[in-house]
Formats: structure tokens, sequence, C-alpha cells
């Protein structure tokens, strides 16, 4: 269960380990740091809005790009303020495939708790889960999301002559999209230890 605590104690914790770090004490600022992040821990994971059972319809966030799960696709989004992990098949999964994160989507989907849900699904802040059953139309999102999902769209066009395994790869080594990664190319970099190399960090565009 998370530990939570008045916002006082944060503040508190904070101002100590400012203290620790000027006067350079180290087992202090370590000890103040750990305290203040587990608490800090706390008040997010208290602070989310458990789903309740009902249908949705509206726009929804994409914090993730789609993924393809199972004959259909997977992704995260926001809805009003809250994180579902959010499923499609069929043709509500044909709406979604190609959207990039940070893009908006008219859905309607039927949300749903978490319930028994895995520990590593619930670190993921999620509210609940949700099925998507209809896909209406889309927007581009914000000006900085435009941008960015262009340029990724403009390299990804850049690498159709490829084939299907080399654009997945190259998609993956310049800007960590691993998603049409096939097993065996995932299992060779695993067991080469070469994993970090295709996801996104500052190696992707050195």
């Amino acid at each position: 269960m998370p530990v939570t605590a008045p916002f006082i104690f944060v503040v508190i914790l904070g101002a100590a380990a400012a203290l620790s770090l000027r006067r350079r004490w180290a087992w202090w600022f370590l000890f103040a740091i750990t305290v203040l992040a587990s608490l800090l821990a706390g008040r997010a994971w208290a602070g989310i809005e458990p789903a309740v059972e009902q249908r949705f319809e509206g726009p929804v966030v994409l914090a993730t790009d789609p993924k393809p799960v199972s004959g259909g696709v997977r992704v995260t989004a926001t809805i009003d303020g809250e994180r579902y992990d959010l499923r499609a098949w069929g043709s509500p999964a044909g709406g979604i495939r190609n959207r990039l994160m940070g893009e908006q989507v008219y859905v309607e989907a039927t949300l749903r708790p978490l319930r028994d849900a895995p520990t590593w699904l619930l670190a993921q802040g999620l509210s609940g889960r949700g099925t998507i059953t209809s896909v209406a139309g889309f927007d581009v999102g914000s000006p900085h999301t435009r941008l960015a999902n262009s340029i990724r769209r403009t390299i990804e066009s850049g690498a159709a002559s490829m084939t299907r395994d080399d654009r997945a790869l190259f998609a993956g080594l310049v800007y960590g999209d691993d998603r049409q990664q096939s097993p065996l190319t995932a299992d060779n970099f695993d067991a080469a230890g070469l994993t970090h190399l295709l996801a996104v960090s500052g190696q992707n565009v050195y």
C-alpha cells in the first residue's frame, strides 16, 4: 500500500536534502532523497482516481504509440486527466493502428477498473482498462506533437524501400520504435546484450 504524508513533510525533506547537499553530508543527503522519493511516489499513487465501469464517448490523447498485440492493438491513453490501458480489435484497431503518441483520437469505449491487474501494470499509474469499440476520427494534436510526428513519418517514408525486418530495425535504432520488430530480432539483440540500442535514448541520435 502507498504511504502518504502531509505536504509540509515533503517540503521539510526537500529542504533537508538541499541543506545536506550544500554541507556535503552525503549520507544524510541520500537518506533525505530516498525518503522524499518514497513520499512523492506514495502521493502520486494515492492521487490516482480508480476507474468505474462506464461507457465513454469522446477524445482520448495517446500517451504511447499503439502497439500490435494478439490480432489487435494496445495503447495507453489519457481520458479526462487519467491514464487508461486500452485495447482494440477489428475495425477500431485499424482506426488507431497508424496513429502516434500525442495525437487525439475520438472513440467510443467501455472502461473498467484494473481489479486483479499485475503489479507492473499498476506501477504505470493507470486508473483502469478499456476496450475501444468505435473510432470516429482523430486530430494531430499540439504544434510540437505535430512537428515531432511529421519528422517521424518523414523518416519512415524514407525507409519504405527496405524490407519489413530492416525497416523495423532501422526505426528501433534511429528513434527507439521497436513495435514492428520480429521475435527473432528481439531475441538476437537480447542475447547480445544490445537491447538498449533499440530503446529511446541519446544513443539513438549520437
